[in-house]
């Protein structure tokens, strides 16, 4: 009897034990008694910038892993976060980081605001075009006077040894063809037979608008060096925001008249879009122009630089 009854305890002993190692009894290794679940916490941070506007798209990253996206109202959400100390981090390009410390704890719904300055604003001196091996420019203008509309194709290569120069009527159609190549050239207007003419000669058949157009273009890339220098008494430059255009990385930068040009002070001469990392960074690839003349006609002057570094193959026709 006493056997039996030894043998009975030692069975209700290891079913007790059995139980209480599985979690029956009691929380352990950081468990729910309930229902079995982690103890988890939970984070949402919101990122501002320091005018107090929320800002969508900032990278939020806790102790350097873990990244989020920040959503329209600026906000982001970790859930079943582990307790424990976190390092939360946001960044936004344009914008200085800036960081805090947590300590999440079991069951925690904690909020973070993180706000983001930005930076200093430091405008780099663009690059002229004589300085790229090749590219392809074209220069359009449009007005309110008829004959001043038309569009100029300029492909270059070998740093201008080598050219093929379109120029077009308000009409869409070409008007004028040259390439030059070395120290050969051919010309031709509108669909006429091709004629062979010396290098030397050939850059002055293009005309004043050509030349007008580079000069544009040239004195564009002037104005804003010695406004971003504050040299410049008659324009001022101001970043206005970065995006990519012609495929470059870019920002733009917005060209404003001082009063001394006959604009009106503050009033708007150009936007000017610069390429800001790469191989071609600080070159210019898009400016849009608007000025007027004394006898009231008003022109806007676009031009677009692609293809830079490009292999060109340029050969007579």
């Amino acid at each position: 009897m006493r056997k039996k009854f030894i043998a009975v305890a030692i069975v209700l002993l290891v079913a007790a034990f059995i139980f209480t190692g599985c979690g029956g009894g009691t929380n352990q290794g950081g468990t729910n008694g309930n229902n079995n679940k982690p103890a988890v916490a939970q984070l949402i941070v919101t990122v501002k910038d320091d005018a107090g506007n929320t800002l969508s798209g900032a990278i939020v990253s806790l102790n350097s892993e873990n990244e989020k996206s920040t959503d329209s109202s600026g906000k982001v959400i970790f859930d079943s976060l582990k307790p424990g100390d976190y390092e939360v981090k946001a960044e936004k390009e344009g914008y200085e980081p800036a960081s805090d410390d947590v300590t999440l704890k079991e069951g925690d719904k904690q909020t973070l605001n993180l706000v983001l300055k930005r930076e200093a604003e430091q405008i780099e001196e663009a690059k002229k075009f004589s300085d790229l091996k090749s590219y392809k420019a074209i220069v359009e203008f449009t007005s309110n006077d008829d004959n001043d509309n038309g569009k100029i194709v300029l492909i270059q290569d070998n740093y201008g040894k080598e050219k093929h120069i379109t120029i077009y009527g308000k009409d869409g159609k070409v008007q004028f063809e040259l390439y030059v190549v070395g120290d050969k050239a051919k010309m031709r207007s509108g669909n006429e037979k091709w004629t062979e003419i010396p290098s030397t000669a050939a850059e002055g058949l293009t005309g004043s608008t050509l030349g007008f157009a580079e000069g544009m273009m040239n004195n564009t890339v002037s104005y804003f060096n010695e406004a971003a220098e504050g040299k410049n008494e008659r324009y001022s430059v101001k970043r206005v925001g970065s995006e990519t255009v012609n495929g470059y990385p870019t920002y733009k930068y917005r060209l404003i008249a001082e009063g001394r040009t006959g604009e009106n002070k503050g009033s708007v001469v150009g936007d000017i879009w610069i390429i800001r990392k790469g191989p071609y960074k600080d070159y210019t690839t898009r400016m849009i122009l608007k000025y007027s003349d004394a006898s009231g006609v008003k022109t806007t002057f676009i031009a677009n630089l692609v293809d830079i570094g490009k292999n060109m193959q340029i050969t007579l026709p």
